[in-house]
């Protein structure tokens, strides 16, 4: 027979319950609003019944901000910041060229200075 017991790592002595895992994939969809907006509107919709409502809304804005941070984590190409520069330049042509030793140069092209389709592009170049 399964029981509730406390989470391993807990503070207050409480049991622990999961938040349904329909309300978390709703709540990671729901990332062009801001925490504290998906926060208030899970809450103000939640279900009236109150043995089902410690599991049908989240536990507060912390854990609204920690699956907004899992997706975007999850959809970042890595975390190395020149790779992810190289993929971008690769994809797009939005860099037109990139030198990596022995210092960062970056050129980025920006088309949409283009006056003429004879005119020469707008360049910018970043030092780093």
């Amino acid at each position: 027979m399964a029981g509730q017991f406390p989470h391993g790592n807990i503070k207050q002595q409480r049991n622990y319950v999961r938040t349904q895992s329909h309300m978390l994939r709703d709540m990671e969809q729901a990332t062009s609003s801001s925490v504290r907006q998906i926060y208030q509107q899970k809450v103000l919709t939640a279900s009236e019944d109150i043995s089902q409502h410690a599991t049908s809304v989240p536990r507060d804005m912390e854990q609204v901000l920690n699956c907004l941070k899992n997706v975007r984590t999850w959809q970042r190409l890595s975390r190395d910041a020149l790779y992810n520069l190289h993929e971008i330049a690769y994809d797009t042509e939005f860099i037109h060229h990139i030198t990596t030793f022995p210092d960062l140069l970056v050129i980025r092209t920006l088309k949409f200075f283009r006056t003429t389709p004879h005119s020469p592009l707008a360049i910018s170049i970043c030092l780093y």
